[in-house]
């Protein structure tokens, strides 16, 4: 059972707690975009990576 009013944390394998940080979806893009390994499952982007996101979504998107 769990109490709805308990405030739920995600915890390393050795208990500590892992920092909450917050997200936000900008689109789906290749990877080629960002130039990354396919090995990467995520990493956080400068700045220069978020301007080539947005500048590869408003070129696919301008034909609708």
């Amino acid at each position: 059972m769990h109490n709805s009013t308990e405030k739920m944390r995600q915890t390393t394998l050795f208990g500590g707690f892992v920092e909450e940080n917050k997200f936000y979806v900008l689109g789906f893009v290749s990877i080629d975009v960002l130039k990354l390994k396919k090995e990467v499952w995520f990493k956080k982007l400068n700045a220069s990576q978020v301007a080539l996101i947005d500048k590869h979504l408003k070129e696919s998107y301008s034909d609708f």
